[in-house]
């Protein structure tokens, strides 16, 4: 995200040329509303707006109940339909089971705090029920957010509850409370003021998974930022943070960038270390109170509700607006949230005002699933004395599709030098043979080539494959430690980058054409004890990905930073210095810009000091980094 402006002669003329650009650009973009009036809406004081994986909008009120929308048929649940106390809902989210759960609160906690905890709607038999041990203290709930394991609740005026298998922790202000559901132990510890949280009274809290951290943002105490059992807290006093009160907050999913909306101060946004204020002195919004804030999917915008219009930041710096009566836009009190769904809409609501939706672009979606490739082992030997190089591979396929006679089986080797090794074989030129110990094997056999492709534990997408060319016929200029494995069955293809390290010299029983007997160089990798070929040197691409880490040294936690140039699958490992892997920070489907990754999340106690290595690889291509951890 820009952390800028641009400028143009001064702050009139700026104000003058965004509003008249805004003016231009959308025109044409007219809000689709949602009222009493012309919907189902119960009422027009709406809190939240929020979407599972399977496109279901649900909508909390503040006197109207939960509005579930699926295939544009609405159904309202409430206390008379539902028996449990949701005639106001704040919030609404679903765990890895499917099950619903709300937040039964009010929207307004300025003017009407008051909540009844937690309501669960069970996936299987579709019963309701409070869930509200843990919070007993209060039950204004602000937030629930899954994370693995664990759920977490944070209250206006309890603190925050984190839930596990095995029982419940509330932290507070002054005291941690610890319940075991094995023997319905409670204890309940004084601990030093602020050492958790520098405030019970938690408005909002977000999540961001790569680092496993999560955000509260508190009503009279700044923000705080949990990472497994470290608790943070950044406040005026030791941040860039404006204030202190703030309302709202939200985790950019694509870079880890972390906006705070604040009450009457602007919006604080946190990259890095670095920290950017927008407010009505330096940006063209007129009010600085910040309701709600959103980030579209692709990262590259940041949506702030005020209590009068929303506004737009793009990525290039550049600002638009939306305010009420113009387009079809809503008005309200303020501007209770901001979601989007994932056909590329949208959502905002007013407090007063009903919600309204806007096509903004297609959402882009992550490429077709990939092979999931993971190399066991692999030996290449390089000859001194004639020109055949011999290669060993096997690997773990997953994710392999069902393969008809004319689909094809490739495999590629090569380096950022171009191709090494390869070959194509139809999938009907391969044998099927016997089937031994739940195992069927196929394999394809043509002069000094072998290939088998063996299917794991009877699932057809769990395939072992070993290759055994003993005259590959390589190109050894081509060859460097750092190399790409491609595999490809039909139309999927997955790619993997390994780390080979040279061997001992080995002497071959066999005889060139000038009778002298052949020394090979073997290049090997091990998955247990890999060498990562890792060096001080900075690969071609990590310099275009600008992969760096800061600080380094550090004896906390260090940033791993990178910038992609288009959108792909990425990976974020840290290896020790023996090439084991430490942590996977991140695998999977990202889009372009800036990312940031914070290691170690939470095992630092169990880390040695000393150095260790970082690789991102997108796309089969990678780029490392060093770096050195002090206890």
């Amino acid at each position: 995200m820009s952390g800028s402006i641009k400028k143009v002669l001064g702050f009139a003329i700026v104000f003058t040329s965004l509003v008249f650009a805004y003016q231009n650009a959308c025109a044409d973009s007219v809000w689709t509303a949602y009222t009493m009036s012309n919907s189902l809406l119960p009422t027009d004081y709406v809190n939240s707006i929020d979407f599972d994986d399977n496109g279901d909008q649900y909508v909390g009120t503040t006197g109207g109940g939960a509005v579930h929308v699926r295939n544009s048929a609405w159904t309202i649940w409430n206390r008379s339909n539902t028996g449990v106390p949701i005639n106001a809902v704040r919030l609404s989210v679903r765990d890895n089971d499917n099950n619903l759960w709300l937040a039964a609160a009010s929207g307004n906690l300025d003017s009407s705090p008051y909540g009844f905890g937690v309501a669960r709607l069970d996936a299987i038999d579709s019963t309701w029920s409070m869930v509200n041990h843990g919070i007993e203290v209060n039950q204004i709930v602000t937030g629930i957010i899954f994370e693995d394991t664990l759920r977490y609740v944070s209250t206006y005026g309890g603190g925050v509850t984190v839930y596990s298998d095995s029982g419940w922790i509330r932290y507070r202000y002054d005291t941690r409370t610890e319940f075991r559901y094995s023997d319905s132990s409670l204890q309940v510890f004084d601990v030093r003021p602020g050492m958790y949280l520098p405030s019970d009274y938690i408005r909002a809290m977000d999540i961001y998974e790569p680092a496993g951290a999560v955000w509260f943002a508190t009503a009279d105490g700044g923000a705080v930022r949990k990472i497994g059992g470290c608790w943070e807290t950044f406040n005026m006093g030791n941040s860039g943070l404006p204030s202190n009160q703030l309302w709202s907050i939200k985790v950019n999913r694509v870079n880890g960038d972390v906006s705070f909306g604040t009450a009457g101060f602007g919006v604080a946004v946190l990259s890095g270390n670095n920290w950017t204020v927008y407010n009505s002195a330096n940006s063209p919004f007129t009010d600085n109170f910040i309701a709600s804030l959103g980030v579209k999917p692709s990262g590259d915008e940041l949506w702030i509700g005020t209590g009068y219009g929303v506004w737009v930041l793009e990525d290039d710096g550049d600002w638009r607006s939306y305010i009420a009566n113009a387009n079809n836009f809503i008005w309200g009190q303020f501007y209770s949230d901001i979601a989007f769904d994932s056909i590329g809409n949208v959502w905002v609501s007013a407090y007063g005002g009903g919600m309204a939706s806007l096509f903004l672009d297609s959402i882009p979606q992550p490429p077709p699933d990939t092979l999931g490739i993971d190399v066991d082992r692999m030996f290449i030997f390089f000859y001194n004395n004639r020109p055949v190089e011999r290669i060993f591979t096997t690997m773990d396929v997953t994710g392999a599709p069902e393969l008809a006679d004319d689909d094809i089986i490739s495999y590629r080797l090569e380096s950022d030098a171009g191709e090494l090794y390869s070959f194509s074989v139809p999938f009907g030129d391969f044998v099927n043979g016997d089937t031994v110990g739940g195992r069927t094997i196929y394999r394809y056999k043509q002069d000094k080539l072998n290939v088998f492709l063996k299917i794991l534990n009877g699932d057809p997408s769990d395939v072992r494959v070993s290759i055994k060319d003993m005259d590959a016929g390589m190109n050894r200029e081509n060859y460097c430690d750092i190399l790409t494995v491609t595999m490809s069955m039909g139309d999927v293809e997955g790619s993997v980058v390994i780390y080979l390290v040279e061997g001992n010299q080995m002497d071959v029983v066999e005889l060139n054409y000038e009778a002298e007997i052949n020394t090979a160089c073997v290049y090997g990798l091990f998955q247990q004890q890999t060498d990562t070929g890792f060096s001080g040197e900075i690969p071609p691409l990590a310099r275009d990905l600008n992969l760096t880490n800061y600080p380094n040294p550090f004896n906390g936690n260090t940033m791993i930073s990178f910038s992609l140039q288009e959108a792909g699958n990425v990976d974020v490992t840290v290896y020790d210095v023996l090439g084991r892997q430490v942590s996977r920070l991140f695998s999977g489907y990202l889009y372009a810009g800036n990312h940031k990754y914070a290691w170690p999340a939470a095992n630092e106690h169990t880390l040695k000091s000393g150095i260790y290595y970082y690789r991102v690889s997108i796309d089969g291509r990678s780029g490392t980094g060093k770096m050195m951890f002090l206890k």
